[in-house]
């Protein structure tokens, strides 16, 4: 699933739910949950709760007012709070007024880079005690959990660029995805004269140029957008639930505007690139993937032999809209 932090944790929120699950039976707290963060949103992925629903799934709460973001402050931080009432970590929180008195205890998920991507939590009424087996329980799972994610980030993301790869494009548009969205917009992007770069400043700031076309793509769309590097020197940007084909002008026209207001920065010096992007749009041109990622190259093609690059041209049923 892609959370509204705009992450992708498709196996950490099928391995969360079995996870909190074995816990449940090890420990006997009213709640545990798993959460996710971007330093800014904290994203409840999975629960469990035994009497009281006092945390549920899809909870999303600013970090900073959140149990989860005293957990986040250090990697190697457990936090155990025996009272959150009383606590003055926790004292003034919204959620503590909003729960009342609880005891609380959370361990931080890390990644290899050190990262703490999210939090194992566990809440019960005031006066309920940890034991050092459910501390360890505890951090057991959550670094089982970081390994998990680690591994789906090899697995999904390009090395180079740290953008999703063109496995995760084929695997985020499989299965339901034609009854998850109303539309989808594909966004085929080519850098242009990407050779000559590579000839001119040499392959190392030719790498780097494609890591700052990354950076300035993201600047571009949603958080829930997919950024993807197709191979190359080129991209997809998969936008779903777009609304109008405006919406996408305005989109294509502010990644141009990107390209041509700054140069690019390497250690080489700037590097002026301009990209040619040709759009493809479900249900309108088509509900077959190939389909639209081929209509998208083509309408991308027509950009370069038509308006000489550094322009973007819709796909529309069949034929292209001036």
């Amino acid at each position: 699933m892609i959370t509204p932090t705009g992450n992708v944790y498709n196996h950490l929120e099928q391995a969360s739910a079995q996870v909190l699950q074995l816990l449940s039976e090890f420990i006997g707290v009213n709640t545990l949950y798993i959460a996710v963060n971007d330093k800014a949103t904290n994203f409840v992925l999975s629960t469990f709760n035994r009497h009281q629903n006092l945390v549920q799934t899809g909870d999303t709460f600013p970090l900073l007012e959140t149990y989860c973001g005293l957990v986040t402050r250090d990697e190697q931080r457990v936090v155990v709070i025996d009272s959150t009432a009383t606590s003055l970590e926790t004292s003034n929180l919204d959620v503590t007024r909003r729960l009342g008195d609880k005891s609380f205890i959370g361990v931080p998920i890390v990644l290899q880079d050190r990262t703490v991507c999210g939090t194992i939590c566990a809440l019960d009424s005031y006066g309920y005690q940890y034991s050092e087996r459910d501390i360890a329980l505890l951090k057991s799972m959550a670094t089982f959990l970081g390994y998990v994610v680690d591994l789906e980030h090899l697995a999904f993301r390009d090395t180079l660029t740290d953008s999703f790869s063109r496995n995760f494009l084929r695997m985020y548009l499989s299965g339901d995805w034609k009854r998850r969205f109303e539309t989808v917009a594909l966004l085929f992007i080519d850098v242009d004269n990407f050779k000559e770069i590579n000839d001119t400043y040499g392959h190392a700031a030719g790498d780097e140029v494609l890591c700052e076309v990354v950076k300035r793509l993201r600047a571009c769309v949603r958080k829930s957008d997919i950024v993807c590097r197709f191979g190359g020197d080129e991209f997809v940007v998969i936008i779903p639930n777009y609304g109008q084909i405006e919406t996408l002008e305005i989109i294509a026209a502010d990644i141009l505007s990107q390209f041509e207001s700054s140069a690019l920065t390497t250690a080489e010096g700037e590097v002026r690139a301009s990209v040619s992007i040709g759009v493809s749009t479900f249900p309108q041109d088509g509900t077959d993937v190939d389909v639209l990622l081929q209509q998208a190259d083509e309408a991308m093609y027509y950009v370069k032999q038509q308006h000489g690059k550094n322009n973007y041209q819709i796909y529309s049923s069949g034929h292209f809209v001036e």
